[in-house]
């Protein structure tokens, strides 16, 4: 549903991973925007997320910035301000990696810290404090050193540098993975004892991606999103079926997604309105892994509350599902059960899937944001609903 979260390596190097959240580092290289060489009038950004009805972005100096829905003080600005604009993040502090989640957001420092603010209800800031709601960043209790974040509805998870899964917050239908519904105010390890090299928070699940490849899901799974061959929750990992290794995964609301081994998108889950990709619809849950329609080559894969999208190697984005107030950001609000090109020609390095909106950042680090705009959540200045990308522009000083 949300989520974009940057991966720490002892080599030094970055794994983008997608949402919830999936992480967006943007290459170095040439701009490849069909508005020409040069930067965008707006903010540069090397890492965005989505979230429910707000976004953020690092920027080249690792300043963070957030902006839309701000009642729970998700923005970090100090105030529950909305904002059309992107607004820094208080405190100072550099950042390499964010996610961004229903109403929380966390961030990750160059040395794995882990700071989050916004909504605490159950935990979710994972900062070991009572308080219901944090306008500034806190830092998540423990002092473990993260080497990627993401956070769900109300739940976030993260691993450290040696692949140990940490999740806080909601535990209910066991989306924790710790062995038992309990909710969680600060890091609480992963039952099973796998290594892992990415966790992904879902609204009511989670799912991780261990070092061998293999991929785990644990929560809620009357849907089918576990995509274990059957409905039944979990508390603990249980691994994906199909017999098949990944580089990717991403939970969503009620459906999974995931990158196998030779670049093919699979999702299992719900699939009311086409939002696995395969080009059906069914209110039937698909709990095994299908391939997504059209036999592209993805390199990236990051999923909304009923959608997703996908970035292949050339650095087109497609996406496919409900298509609410144009967040597929093909040029309609029309649903597709299969996968259509993001309009504009622009070259992505990631694209990140929200609530209702999408945002992505170019190989020239251009940040574009397009769907639904109802509280700024697109950054472009406007509340006006947007169903092909729009540049993010700059910092605003105030909502």
């Amino acid at each position: 549903m949300l989520r974009v979260v940057g991966e720490l390596r002892g080599s030094g190097r970055s794994l983008p991973v997608a949402v919830g959240a999936a992480v967006l580092l943007a290459a170095c290289g040439d701009d490849a925007d069909p508005t020409g060489p040069g930067r965008a009038p707006g903010l540069a950004a090397i890492v965005m997320a989505a979230g429910t009805d707000h976004s953020c972005l690092i920027a080249e100096d690792g300043a963070a910035y957030c902006w839309g829905w701000g009642r729970r003080g998700q923005l970090g600005g100090g105030d529950t301000a909305d904002a059309s604009r992107p607004r820094r993040v208080d405190g100072g502090s550099a950042f390499v990696a964010i996610s961004a989640g229903g109403a929380t957001t966390c961030a990750l420092t160059p040395v794995g810290t882990a700071y989050c603010w916004g909504s605490n209800h159950r935990g979710a800031l994972g900062a070991g404090v009572s308080a219901p709601f944090s306008t500034v960043p806190l830092p998540v209790a423990g002092g473990y050193a993260f080497a990627q974040v993401s956070l769900g509805g109300g739940h976030a998870c993260g691993t450290t540098a040696n692949g140990i899964g940490y999740c806080w917050g909601d535990g209910a239908d066991g989306r924790l993975g710790t062995g038992d519904r309990g909710d969680r105010d600060g890091p609480a390890p992963v039952a099973g004892g796998i290594r892992f090299r990415h966790l992904s928070a879902g609204l009511f699940h989670s799912c991780g991606l261990a070092t061998s490849g293999e991929a785990y899901c644990w929560g809620a799974n009357r849907q089918g999103q576990l995509g274990t061959g059957d409905t039944a929750a979990s508390a603990v990992p249980r691994r994906v079926g199909g017999g098949l290794n990944f580089i990717a995964i991403d939970a969503g609301n009620f459906h999974t997604c995931a990158v196998a081994a030779d670049s093919t998108a699979y999702c299992w889950g719900a699939n009311h309105t086409g939002e696995l990709g395969d080009g059906t619809t069914s209110p039937t849950p698909q709990t095994l892994p299908r391939p997504v329609s059209g036999n592209r080559r993805f390199a990236r894969i990051d999923v909304g509350s009923y959608h997703a999208c996908g970035v292949t190697a050339a650095g087109a984005a497609w996406c496919w599902g409900v298509n609410t107030y144009g967040k597929l950001g093909e040029g309609t609000a029309l649903p597709t059960a299969v996968p259509l090109a993001v309009e504009g020609g622009i070259t992505f390095d990631a694209v990140t899937a929200g609530g209702n909106h999408s945002c992505g950042v170019s190989v020239g680090r251009r940040a574009y944001c397009w769907g639904w705009n109802a509280v700024g959540q697109l950054g472009d200045g406007t509340i006006e609903t947007r169903p092909s990308p729009v540049p993010v522009t700059s910092p605003a000083s105030g909502p």
